[in-house]
């Protein structure tokens, strides 16, 4: 299972590959939900695992990518997928993260390199 491409260590040596100048990696196994979804940016941490978004179909939940760029995961859907944080917004794009009640939750690996 290390080298299936939904396994964190595939996702690893795809940094490895992005980032070569990197030395080390540790992999904190994180359960996040409600207000504590991950939309803060980190510098040089990343995360691989399952994000569930709730069926609130009053927020519109974007997932920013390693590489740049992001994408919308629609509500009541659960993706396995490596990233570098998200950003839950009300219909109107405000950023309603800090205070949401809505039920997204993510299950896998905080990444964090090291140089």
């Amino acid at each position: 299972m290390n080298y299936t491409l939904d396994s964190v260590h595939h996702f690893v040596e795809t940094l490895k590959e992005e980032f070569p100048e990197f030395r080390d990696y540790t992999a904190k196994p994180i359960l996040k939900g409600k207000g504590d979804i991950i939309c803060e940016i980190k510098e040089n941490v990343f995360y691989f695992g399952v994000y569930t978004t709730s069926s609130d179909e009053e927020v519109v939940t974007y997932v920013h990518m390693v590489k740049g760029g992001n994408f919308v995961v629609a509500p009541n859907t659960q993706v396995i997928l490596g990233f570098k944080s998200t950003s839950v917004l009300d219909l109107q794009g405000n950023d309603i993260a800090p205070i949401t009640t809505v039920l997204n939750q993510f299950r896998g690996f905080e990444i964090t390199l090291t140089y």
